[in-house]
């Protein structure tokens, strides 16, 4: 009895836990069963924000990041759309908006999901009041005022969280291009209400006091000691400027001496000399200044000189010598092998030596040419020259010769050259008995030259004009064998008509004033036609003829061109131009004309021109191709 009466509770309890091993075996299996019906996420389809908005909405949500044949159990699918809400408010926060509404639904083909999220932005919040100052010596800075003021957004305006932080951080870099290198934040605090969809910006900084230019250091040249202080452009004590780095930069990068220059304030040599500074003023009022109090010394140590930082700078010399060879190809002058030499530096006072030499279809050369730099009184080179060269110009050849000394400048933008050239010439020429002779003309003339360029981009300008004039006098009291004075002026103007259209306008004008026309040599006459002049017309094919049929060349010219360029992708355009003008002489201007259509192509070395341009002035002008290489302006 008692073994029958301890075993039967035991068979009961058997009993409840299989039933109850039975349900949860069930509830495994169905919630297995559940787990492996796997779906997969076809597409996001978010309606209600564009542009921007859209991109970061896209950006934060997690699903976005799934791989499209990446399974999901419809557990997992519902705790990602449980999450879609939070991140949609947190990527729309940044513009403005922080009430916005978000519902999601799901749209499903067999096994295949769309999530549908729309969203309802709401009232943006808007700044209710914004205190933005400066405390300290750059309040009143009339580069910082400005940007105090126009501090964005503006009250009433939307909340934009980029524009917020982009003029803080233009600020912050005025700071230091400034040379308020101690400035730091005082108040940053934004205060957003929900409720009231409204934001309140407090703001300020301790500038501190600006710096000077201290002392300059130079290492690494290769050059003399002293050289390339003629550059700078500050002097010490004068109010720090980045601007004024940015200058010296440009301007030792134009020598062309070093593979890489640096310009920087040497910050750590003027913290330690603050923190010496700091040291020394508490010594003398008996107090101790530890580690942890020094920074904040630094910025109540007031002397009566500013502050100043010491400029380093530290350049590494380039290969000294430079060897280049090319082929060029252009439906002017033809096909050209080309060779060159450049020797950046010949001795330590940084002269120069270039030499080159080009084999062409219609042009030979071989020149020679020697450069010393003058850093002191308007900055520039001495120039001095040898060229030989055989041209083809008007359809007969020229044997040229040159020597030449100049005097180079940059001055307000603008590049100068003052020349002296004694030029030989002997150039084929019809004579009365219809008989092509040599002539030799022997000029020697002074020269003026200014160029000027101005472009946001020089490869691809959006917004960008040239100038170039010149003027030459010879006269047979300096040997020439004529006298003559010439004169020039061209120019290029180029503007983006929004994103898609450019406008390049071009136009050229030149005159010649000589007694005896046949004795100026062919190298120094006027002659249109060709790629850089009218297109559709032959290389100097128009102006007048001489007693043979070809071209004579002119003492006047007169150019002009408008070209129309549309973006067709990234890296190609096309364009239709109308060319206009011609070459003359006193008996009248009677401009060609030509008209075209062209393909433009931005390759990694510069533009590439394309254009197929007609004449419209003789009946039986082919149509001609032409093709330019290298910028506009």
């Amino acid at each position: 009895m008692t073994f029958f009466a301890c075993n039967e509770p035991r068979r009961l309890g058997h009993r409840r836990r299989s039933a109850a091993s039975a349900i949860f075996q069930a509830i495994v299996i169905l919630l297995l069963s559940t787990a492996t019906q796997a779906v997969t996420l076809e597409d996001i389809k978010v309606e209600g924000v564009e542009g921007k908005k859209l991109d970061n909405v896209l950006a934060k949500l997690d699903l976005t990041s799934v791989p499209p044949d990446k399974k999901f159990t419809e557990a997992t699918l519902a705790y990602q759309l449980r999450g879609i809400p939070r991140q949609v408010s947190s990527a729309l926060e940044p513009f403005g908006y922080y009430s916005a509404e978000v519902t999601t639904e799901t749209v499903r083909d067999g096994e295949k999901v769309t999530v549908q999220i729309q969203i309802s932005l709401g009232e943006p919040t808007r700044v209710r009041q914004s205190l933005v100052e400066l405390i300290g010596e750059g309040s009143g800075d009339e580069v910082l005022a400005p940007l105090i003021k126009n501090f964005r957004p503006k009250t009433g305006k939307i909340f934009d969280h980029a524009r917020y932080e982009a003029s803080k951080a233009e600020i912050q870099r005025t700071f230091l291009a400034r040379g308020y290198f101690r400035a730091r934040s005082d108040r940053a605090r934004v205060e957003v209400e929900r409720a009231t969809q409204r934001a309140d910006i407090d703001l300020a900084w301790k500038t501190g006091r600006r710096h000077v230019f201290g002392e300059t250091t130079i290492s690494g040249s290769q050059l003399r000691d002293g050289f390339l202080r003629p550059l700078i452009p500050y002097k010490e004590g004068e109010f720090y400027n980045q601007a004024e780095l940015l200058k010296l930069h440009r301007a030792i990068l134009e020598l062309d001496y070093f593979g890489l220059i640096d310009i920087q304030p040497d910050l750590r040599r003027e913290r330690r000399a603050a923190r010496q500074g700091a040291t020394d003023a508490a010594a003398a009022s008996g107090q101790k200044v530890g580690d942890e109090e020094e920074d904040e010394d630094e910025e109540q140590v007031d002397t009566a000189e500013p502050p100043s930082v010491p400029i380093k700078i530290e350049v590494t010399p380039a290969k000294r010598s430079r060897y280049s060879a090319g082929v060029s190809f252009g439906t002017d002058n033809g096909a050209a092998l080309r060779l060159g030499l450049d020797r950046r530096w010949v001795n330590e006072r940084g002269h120069k030596l270039k030499a080159d030499a080009e084999v062409g279809q219609r042009r030979s050369q071989i020149g020679v040419q020697y450069r010393i730099p003058e850093l002191v009184n308007l900055p520039g080179w001495w120039n001095a020259g040898l060229s030989l060269r055989q041209e083809e110009i008007g359809g007969r050849t020229s044997d040229i010769g040159i020597a030449s000394v100049a005097r180079t400048a940059r001055w307000r933008g603008n590049q100068l050259a003052a020349e002296f050239n004694v030029h030989k010439e002997r150039y084929e020429q019809a004579t009365d008995e219809l008989q092509g002779g040599n002539s030799d003309t022997f000029l020697v003339y002074p020269a003026l030259r200014l160029d000027r360029v101005k472009a946001d981009d020089l490869l691809y300008p959006q917004r960008g004009y040239s100038l170039s004039a010149y003027v030459r006098v010879g006269s047979t009291a300096l040997g020439s064998d004529i006298d003559f004075a010439q004169a020039g002026l061209s120019g290029k103007w180029i503007r983006a008509l929004g994103d898609d259209y450019r406008l390049l306008l071009r136009g050229e004008v030149a005159s010649t004033w000589v007694d005896d026309f046949s004795r100026l040599p062919p190298s120094l006459r006027n002659y249109a036609g060709g790629d850089r002049s009218v297109r559709g017309y032959g290389y100097q094919e128009l102006g007048p003829l001489d007693l043979l049929g070809e071209a004579a060349g002119a003492r006047h010219l007169a150019v002009a061109s408008a070209e129309l360029e549309r973006n067709i992708s990234e890296q190609w355009a096309v364009a239709a131009f109308v060319d206009a003008g011609n070459a003359f002489d006193e008996s009248g201007f009677e401009p060609a004309v030509g008209v075209g259509l062209g393909l433009r192509w931005r390759s990694p070395v510069g533009p590439v021109r394309v254009d197929v341009g007609h004449g419209l002035d003789q009946p039986n002008q082919v149509v001609r191709i032409h093709i330019g290489i290298g910028p506009e302006l």
